[in-house]
């Protein structure tokens, strides 16, 4: 029997990973990592129900899985195997987990603008050199009822001088920018 895709656990899992267009995006540029690092740590801002971390959890079940988010009710639904915190990803205090460092940290948060600004600002010295960091729903700068514009500029250009400022001593040894999705990956 064949191993099941990234895809296919998508879907099984209820994840709107597959119906985004992501899974492939994803094993195109997390296959080294996942082949060659397990075992490995993922986060994961905004679990919702927790479907997501279910789908990494069965994808590499060698990795230990976190997820964050504000609302205590889907921190709740997330499931033996995987640790979850109530935690707003852009907030300075202590962080919930022993862990300090991840291998892969996903931002599929509040999609506003201005937090995926912010945790990322944040969170980017949370990634293990190597590691990568993931902006989901990325259209979002182009939607004023999410903080971006019409133009995409305004969002754009916040990302890119935040980038610029913020990740300037530990730069971003690869980025890759899809329709809805962005892969950054830190310098070894």
């Amino acid at each position: 029997m064949l191993a099941m895709t990234l895809s296919d656990l998508a879907q099984k899992h209820g994840t709107d990973k597959f119906e985004h267009g992501y899974c492939p995006h994803y094993e195109v540029h997390l296959n080294e990592l996942w082949l060659t690092k397990q075992p490995m740590s993922l986060l994961e801002i905004g679990i919702f129900h927790g479907d997501s971390l279910r789908m990494w959890q069965e994808w590499l079940p060698k990795a230990d899985i976190y997820g964050i988010d504000i609302d205590p009710v889907y921190v709740a639904e997330v499931g033996p195997g995987i640790s979850a915190a109530v935690y707003d990803a852009k907030c300075t205090e202590p962080w919930p987990f022993l862990v300090h460092e991840f291998d892969v940290i996903i931002d599929d948060g509040s999609h506003l603008a201005q937090d995926i600004l912010a945790a990322v600002r944040h969170l980017w010295e949370k990634v293990k050199p190597g590691g990568w960091y993931i902006i989901e729903d990325w259209a979002v700068a182009w939607l004023p009822e999410w903080g971006g514009s019409p133009s995409g500029t305004i969002a754009l250009d916040e990302m890119h001088r935040a980038l610029d400022s913020c990740l300037r001593n530990e730069g971003v040894r690869e980025f890759h920018a899809y329709e809805q999705i962005i892969f950054m990956r830190k310098e070894l």
